[in-house]
């Protein structure tokens, strides 16, 4: 398909210098010559000068006109391969992030059971804080505008402020989680542990659109990828 409208693209320039060239030909032979104006012979010592001419503009016209046509496809295919490169890296983003949730969670959930007197998964947290800000960096660099890649855009926004708050979160079952573990006593069990469970229902409630929205942004990608091969 590609390579039709590339066909198809050189065959208008080659029509367009065609007509020029013939167009100068008409032209120059009624200006330079009186030949079939009066009754003179046919000079072909002129005609010969601006059948010259003809080709040496037609050829000057002809090369950065075919150079233009192949530079604009070459960017076209650049932006549609930088397009589809970008979809398949912000759907592994969205995963690896989805799944950093998953095993930070899990930790959380394990760290109860252990006395600690410190955070054991701060550096979990960085890591999905650093990976959220990468995946907002990539939604970013799109080079090719249509609705269907905002529409993927946005999907892509709603999963990254979500995931956001999935973390706060996790980082407040974090806290939590290390004041159950460190109270030997009990003494504010009830209370931490209320606190621990509000925090662990809303990060499930988040994680459930999550994977939702994992569906349909992976759904969209699909009619991005429709979108930028058949324009």
């Amino acid at each position: 398909m590609k390579s039709n409208q590339l066909e198809k693209k050189l065959k208008k320039v080659l029509i367009c210098i065609s007509i020029f060239f013939l167009g100068y030909l008409v032209v120059g032979f009624f200006l330079n010559s009186n030949y079939p104006t009066y009754k003179y012979s046919f000079n072909l010592g002129k005609a010969y000068e601006i059948l010259r001419d003809a080709l040496t503009l037609s050829a000057y016209f002809l090369a950065p006109a075919v150079a233009i046509v192949l530079f604009n496809d070459w960017r076209i295919e650049h932006q549609i391969k930088n397009t589809l490169q970008l979809l398949d890296d912000l759907n592994n983003a969205s995963f690896d992030i989805k799944k950093g949730l998953g095993f930070y969670n899990v930790k959380i959930i394990k760290e109860r059971e252990v006395t600690t007197n410190e955070f054991r998964n701060r550096e979990d947290r960085q890591v999905l804080l650093w990976q959220l800000i990468e995946l907002e960096r990539l939604n970013g660099k799109f080079l090719i505008k249509n609705k269907d890649i905002e529409a993927f855009k946005y999907l892509q926004i709603q999963f990254k402020e979500l995931a956001g708050k999935a973390l706060d979160d996790l980082h407040g079952m974090e806290y939590f989680s290390f004041n159950l573990a460190s109270d030997k006593k009990h003494v504010n069990y009830e209370g931490n542990f209320k606190k621990y469970s509000e925090h662990s229902d809303e990060f499930n409630s988040k994680f459930k659109k999550l994977n939702a929205l994992v569906v349909e942004f992976n759904k969209q990608a699909i009619n991005v990828q429709k979108s930028i091969l058949q324009s």
